[in-house]
């Protein structure tokens, strides 16, 4: 279970996610690197400007 930072039309309104787990903990191909699909954020400075950024949308 997540909470996306993104919009997409294909997403409902919602203020959680999920994905089945092998998606977690896959690798993905980003900008010429692979590298983990998710990543947890632990600094509280960028918490709080995603979270921001999450209520203005």
């Amino acid at each position: 279970m997540y909470i996306p930072l993104y919009d997409a039309p294909w997403l409902p309104p919602a203020q959680y996610c999920v994905r089945p787990l092998e998606l977690f903990f896959e690798n993905v191909e980003y900008d010429g690197k692979i590298v983990p699909r998710f990543v947890k954020i632990i600094d509280e400075e960028i918490i709080a400007i995603l979270m921001t950024s999450k209520s203005d949308s």
